[in-house]
C-alpha cells in the first residue's frame, strides 16, 4: 500500500491542548499492552454508559489498572476520548488509501464506488462506538478533532480529483473535494444510524455515486 504521503494526506495531526493529548507513548510491551486494555475499556464505557457518565475510574476498573497507572498516559477522559477518535480516523485513512491503491489507474467512477462500498463496510463495523463518538461531534469539534480530520481528507480527495481532471473537466478540485467529504461524511453516519436501505443494498451504494459525480460536475 502506498504511504499515505503520496496521496498527498499526512499523518492526522494531534490536538495541540494538553489536556486532551496523551502524557507519553508507550514504547515497552507492558505498556503497550497497558495503553490498549485501557484503550478498549473506554470504548466499552463510553458505549454501555455514554461520555457524561464515563469516568476515567470506570475506565481504569474495566481495564484492570490503576487510576494513576491510566494518569501516566491520559490526563483525562477528553483525551481517551480523542484518541478513540484519531484510531477510529486511522483505521478511515487507511480504507481510503487501500481503495484507491486497489483502483489506481481505473475511471473516476470505478474509484469512486470502490471507495464509497468500503467507507460504508467500515462504518459498519462497531456501530455503537461509532455512533457514540459521533454524538461527541460537538465537544470533539471545539478540541479541534474533528476540523483537522476533515481538512485531511478533504485533502486526500482533492488530489484524486486532480488525478482525473481531463477525465472530469472539473475546475475546483479544492470545492469539489470540500462538497464530496461534507455531503458523503453526514450521509455515511445518517446510512448507519437510521439507514433507509439495508445496507447491503446496491442502490444505496448507487445513489452515494451518483451525488459524488454530480458533486464533482457542478464545480
Amino acid at each position: 500500500m502506498k504511504d499515505s504521503s503520496d496521496f498527498g494526506y499526512s499523518h492526522l495531526p494531534r490536538p495541540a491542548r494538553k489536556h486532551v493529548s496523551p502524557r507519553k507513548r508507550p514504547l515497552q510491551a507492558r505498556s503497550q499492552a497497558t495503553v490498549e486494555a485501557l484503550l478498549k475499556a473506554a470504548s466499552q464505557v463510553l458505549v454501555r454508559d455514554g461520555y457524561e457518565r464515563m469516568t476515567t475510574t470506570r475506565v481504569a476498573e474495566r481495564a484492570g489498572v490503576s487510576v494513576g497507572s491510566l494518569y501516566q498516559y491520559f490526563p483525562s477522559k477528553e483525551a481517551l476520548l480523542v484518541e478513540l477518535l484519531e484510531r477510529r480516523m486511522a483505521g478511515l485513512r487507511d480504507t481510503l488509501l487501500d481503495a484507491l491503491q486497489s483502483t489506481a489507474g481505473q475511471p473516476f467512477k470505478t474509484r469512486v464506488r470502490e471507495l464509497l462500498s468500503s467507507l460504508l463496510e467500515f462504518k459498519a463495523r462497531e456501530v455503537k462506538l461509532g455512533i457514540e463518538l459521533a454524538r461527541q461531534t460537538p465537544r470533539l469539534e471545539k478540541l479541534g478533532a474533528i476540523q483537522k480530520v476533515t481538512a485531511a481528507a478533504t485533502q486526500l480527495v482533492a488530489a484524486v480529483i486532480e488525478e482525473h481532471r481531463a477525465e472530469l473537466k472539473v475546475k475546483d478540485s479544492k470545492l469539489a473535494a470540500w462538497l464530496i467529504v461534507q455531503s458523503i461524511t453526514g450521509i455515511l453516519d445518517a446510512a448507519i444510524t437510521d439507514p433507509p436501505l439495508p445496507l447491503e443494498d446496491p442502490r444505496l451504494i448507487e445513489a452515494m455515486v451518483k451525488m459524488t459525480l454530480e458533486l464533482t460536475r457542478s464545480v
